[in-house]
């Protein structure tokens, strides 16, 4: 009868047969093949790692802010959060003029003070008036691409279609950390991208005016994403910024376990 340890755990065990190769094996394999098993555990641990922090690492990065949606709001809501000195502000509303005059010169007035606006277009297949988007520092398409049953299952960066244009999040992600451009442009191509859902609604900050009026700092150097929080729109745009911006950590990572592994064959060789 196979005996058991007092753990339950078979004294046959996988774990403990690799131990007893290891005791008979001569002193120069034994440690060859104890260093290319600890290699193998720290390359499972930085994978396993990335699946979990992916989009995780970030999403303190990224404030939403709930809205009416109403002209005369948003305006005041950009001179709000202007003030709190974000890196970028993404408006994911649309606009359209109509008979009230103040707000929408308001709202105009507003988005071009900030030189910080980002406008979505192609929201519900619509576009956002011309005096809006006209005084925004950028445009971009949604990104998101519905397949032939309507659903959406993947976002794009790049346009395919238009000319190579920016998607709404990517524009928002470039102008996060500008320094970071030309990495992220080369991680970037006009094709598909798995549409990921790191984080429900309930896990990102969400303010109202009234928390940014009680402690501006909240803010400062955020992504501030501003749509109906109601809907689904804006908590997708969260989601497809935050998987941008994680290609920038999993560059670095990379490159760690590349620097890991050439230190791990230096090691073997002494």
């Amino acid at each position: 009868m196979r005996s058991v340890s007092g753990t339950g755990r078979g004294f046959g065990s996988p774990a403990r047969t690799q131990i007893l190769t290891l005791a008979v094996m001569p002193s120069g394999r034994s440690r060859q093949l104890m260093r290319q098993i600890i290699l193998t555990l720290l390359t499972l641990t930085a994978l396993t790692s990335c699946v979990v922090t992916r989009g995780y690492k970030r999403i303190g990065e990224i404030v939403l802010i709930n809205t009416s949606g109403e002209k005369c709001e948003v305006g005041h809501l950009i001179d709000l959060v202007d003030k709190c000195n974000p890196k970028v502000i993404g408006l994911n509303l649309l606009f359209s003029t109509n008979n009230n005059l103040i707000c929408d010169n308001n709202l105009i007035k507003a988005i071009e003070q900030s030189g910080k606006i980002i406008l979505i277009e192609g929201l519900y297949d619509s576009l956002s008036d011309e005096s809006f988007y006209i005084k925004a520092k950028y445009t971009g398409e949604t990104g998101i691409a519905h397949d032939s049953d309507s659903c959406a299952h993947c976002y794009y960066r790049i346009s395919q279609h238009s000319n190579g244009r920016f998607s709404f999040p990517y524009f928002i992600a470039l102008h996060y950390d500008k320094s970071k451009g030309p990495l992220l442009a080369s991680q970037s191509f006009p094709k598909p991208y798995p549409l990921k859902f790191y984080h429900q609604l309930a896990d990102f900050k969400v303010l109202t005016i009234d928390d940014i009026a009680k402690d501006s700092n909240q803010l400062t150097n955020k992504i501030v994403l501003i749509g109906r929080l109601a809907e689904s729109q804006t908590n997708t745009q969260a989601n497809i910024i935050l998987d941008i911006l994680s290609d920038l950590d999993n560059k670095n990572i990379k490159i760690n376990k590349y620097t890991d592994y050439v230190r791990q064959q230096q090691m073997s060789k002494d």
